[in-house]
């Protein structure tokens, strides 16, 4: 037989260490799964564990150990509950064993072999109650222990008898998703109920919040299994609007599920933020998360040090829009915009560029931001927090000061070999940021505003020097005489030469 789970309910740490160490629990064939500090912590603990045996005191804060017993012998009557007792709460036990308590054992007097014979006494009744528990009921029980680990021993013949078919799936999910987990549990329960009206199913929970089913099939009937499911899902209406599951691939040797089971469970850490609308996902079609190139933060951190605060936004959202085209894993992309966003506003707040509303708002942002579900949330939330900041900074910086600066830099130097990516990289602002402005303000790419800056130098020298063409193409950036003239006949419409004819009134 499994090992029988055991929770201890006591709100004094040393009496829970004490009851903890005084047994070798595993071989004397139980488990311990938890810990109480109090009766609701208990009932939160059973419903997760679902042990065979509590322990508990009596004396607790928020709900005592007898309330705590009337609520298990009303709603879990096939759980065993043992008492701790001290001398001065004797008759509060006397009292409760009408409440379906097996036994109680004194504090003071609480020896290995006393709680030992105690425990034996709680298993004989639960061995008792199993024995006439549905067949069913026991291989799910049996296969619960399996796959959370506490034996390593399975009836694979009875569940082959079970499901009778010739492939089987598994399919997944975790309570741990959900915001509403026990809630979600019984409404899990309905639709495996649902599938098990045309499949042979079992279902399982683990100690660790995992809940599945393992369903048998026919060769024909696995191909139409996913759309089956999500058929089946449709029919429901879950607490929580976005259920998800993964089912595996189909295997043909019982052995396998708790490989399969570890498998899927594995793969589907995590997905669930990339598939916000698809409540069934194959095990094939899961996201291989790639590793995320970390965030270029001294580049970043220049650009506010010198106050050029969007360039500064803009590299943040193109490089957070390059970790979602590339399905980086949810936490690396949340811990990157997290230390992203709490740097900037820091810069702005300290700088006085955020008004108190939105002051007050970014302090609700990582948590926002850590809770969003899905990736859609994620975006919707970055997008607009982008957009507030644009708006604030838009009506508080002097943008033409500051690109004036790069103009008279561009007029000073355009006879050398200037790049956009050598302005961006001078004056501290991203690539694409500076790139978008010339676009907006001159309809043009920075080589065109940089070619009709170098035309307008020529005709300018071509009218008021005496330099040869030689000169004038150097003088302007151009190495190549010929180059140069093929350039400025293409802008201006003719030759540099005829250009100079023509203003000289020469024919």
């Amino acid at each position: 037989m499994a090992h029988l789970k055991v929770l201890i309910v006591d709100d004094e740490l040393s009496i829970r260490a004490g009851i903890r160490n005084l047994i070798n629990w595993e071989e004397s064939g139980f488990t311990l799964v938890g810990e109480a500090t109090n009766g609701r912590d208990a009932l939160t603990q059973i419903e997760q564990y679902q042990p065979h045996i509590v322990l508990t005191d009596i004396i607790m804060p928020l709900l005592n150990g007898v309330e705590l017993s009337n609520i298990i012998a009303k709603n879990y009557p096939e759980i065993q509950v043992i008492v701790l007792s001290s001398h001065d709460d004797f008759d509060l036990v006397k009292s409760s064993f009408q409440n379906g308590i097996v036994d109680y054992i004194l504090k003071p007097t609480l020896t290995p072999e006393s709680l030992l014979a105690i425990l034996k006494q709680s298993a004989a009744k639960i061995k008792l109650i199993q024995s006439e528990v549905d067949p069913k009921i026991k291989l799910e029980n049996a296969l619960n222990q399996y796959l959370s680990g506490y034996t390593s021993d399975f009836e694979f013949e009875k569940l082959s008898d079970l499901l009778s078919g010739k492939r089987y799936h598994l399919l997944y999910s975790s309570l741990s998703l959900y915001k509403q987990p026990q809630e979600m549990r019984k409404q899990i329960q309905h639709y495996f109920n649902l599938i098990a009206d045309d499949f042979a199913t079992i279902g399982f929970i683990t100690s660790q919040n995992d809940v599945g089913l393992l369903i048998g099939v026919t060769n024909s009937e696995t191909k139409d299994l996913r759309a089956y499911l999500l058929y089946k899902i449709g029919l429901l209406d879950f607490c929580e609007t976005h259920p998800f599951f993964t089912l595996s691939s189909s295997f043909e040797e019982l052995w396998r599920v708790k490989v399969e089971f570890e498998m899927l469970k594995t793969a589907s850490q995590n997905q669930r933020f990339y598939f916000k609308n698809l409540a069934v996902v194959d095990k094939k079609d899961l996201l291989a998360y790639q590793y995320g190139h970390e965030f270029d933060s001294p580049y970043f951190l220049k650009t506010l040090v010198n106050k050029a605060y969007l360039a500064g936004i803009s590299q943040a959202k193109a490089y957070l829009n390059d970790l979602l085209i590339h399905t980086v894993s949810p936490v690396f992309l949340k811990e990157q915009t997290s230390t992203i966003f709490y740097n900037l506003f820091n810069v702005l707040e300290n700088n006085k560029y955020l008004h108190d509303d939105f002051a007050k708002n970014r302090m609700t942002f990582i948590m926002k931001l850590n809770s969003c579900e899905f990736a859609d949330d994620f975006s919707l939330l970055v997008r607009k927090t982008i957009e507030s900041l644009e708006t604030t900074l838009n009506g508080s910086l002097d943008h033409n000061e500051v690109f004036q600066e790069i103009l008279d830099y561009i007029e000073a130097h355009f006879s050398e070999q200037i790049t956009l990516t050598a302005l961006s990289e001078k004056f501290h602002f991203s690539y694409n940021y500076l790139s978008s402005y010339f676009s907006t303000n001159y309809n043009a790419t920075f080589s065109d505003y940089l070619k009709t800056l170098r035309m307008e130098k020529a005709k300018t020298l071509l009218k008021n020097s005496e330099l040869n063409l030689s000169e004038i193409s150097e003088a302007i950036g151009f190495s190549d005489l010929a180059y140069f003239s093929k350039v400025f006949k293409k802008e201006i419409g003719t030759s540099p030469s005829k250009y100079r004819r023509l203003d000289n009134g020469a024919y």
